[in-house]
């Protein structure tokens, strides 16, 4: 028979043991895609702020126009300089400029921006969109080989690499884009803003502790009816072996347990002050018997 005291307080040190080791196994073999240090590593980008031309209906006057809607942004990626990666917050409507060896540019329009959710990008007739938990790989010159990949590496940051060298880069040609999911070491949950890691952690954590006090209520619940069978059972196992000295003390050792075990029980109220009494002699009992 398998003993499920056991049992459950196994499952229990498994449970904080997970919480504790597998937030590092995910962080050493999975952050190889999306690292934190690659997040602001941010090589120059210049900006060029152009008007939006405010809302003409507005009431404002001459100074700003009745606006509330924010200007658009041209945000540079030049990669004709060899730069491997660019870091950039984007808005609606605005254009990332793409810039290549020998004039060569490609200008996206950002569709649409939503914080830690997706990116919709525009170049001609075709939309690109990237959630928040993917990397996408776009080939501009249809070699068959991606030039560039962009991904979200915070809530509001994107970043811009560059896959290959600018000899290797002709431009034109069809542009294809393909995706992949971002192994994101901290297990970041789209749109709560959450590190999951953490959550993990304290979820897992949390129904260990629980468990653990479950546990230990019912068996300090159950003490009073099973204390007396308990004894029983370890005094016959003890008088069935072999009586040396290192099995006297093995055995003392349970009747202390049980002892202790019992006190607890008596100060949590789960056994009268006379079973307590009862009890505590009927083990300093048993004991004086080895």
């Amino acid at each position: 028979m398998f003993d499920s005291r056991k049992i459950i307080t196994l499952l229990a040190l498994l449970l904080i043991c997970v919480s504790i080791v597998m937030p590092s196994i995910v962080y050493f073999n999975y952050s190889g895609e999306v690292r934190p240090e690659d997040s602001f590593s941010v090589a120059e980008v210049s900006l060029t702020v152009v008007s939006s031309g405010g809302d003409d209906s507005g009431g404002g006057g001459g100074s700003g126009g009745g606006g509330g809607i924010p200007a658009e942004t041209t945000h540079l990626v030049d990669f004709s300089e060899e730069e491997d990666g660019y870091s950039i917050e984007p808005g609606k409507g605005d254009t990332i400029k793409i810039l290549f060896e020998g004039g060569i540019e490609y200008n996206f329009i950002v569709s649409r921006f939503a914080w830690a959710d997706e990116l919709i990008l525009k170049l001609g007739d075709n939309e690109y969109q990237i959630s928040y938990d993917e990397i996408a790989y776009f080939d501009l010159d249809g070699d068959e080989v991606n030039d560039i990949s962009i991904n979200f590496v915070s809530d509001k940051i994107i970043k811009i690499r560059l896959l290959v060298t600018l000899d290797d880069f002709e431009g034109g040609g069809e542009i294809t884009m393909e995706k992949d999911k971002v192994r994101y070491p901290s297990f970041k949950v789209p749109g709560l803003g959450v590190e999951m890691s953490i959550l993990f952690i304290f979820v897992l954590v949390a129904i260990a502790i629980f468990i653990v006090f479950i546990y230990h209520n019912i068996r300090l619940r159950r003490f009073e009816k099973t204390h007396k069978n308990k004894l029983t059972k370890i005094y016959s196992k003890y008088h069935k072996k072999r009586r040396t000295k290192e099995e006297k003390m093995k055995t003392k050792e349970r009747f202390e347990k049980q002892l202790d075990t019992l006190k607890k029980a008596y100060a949590h109220g789960y056994v009268s002050k006379d079973s307590y009494g009862k009890g505590r002699q009927r083990i300093k009992g048993l004991i004086k018997k080895l």
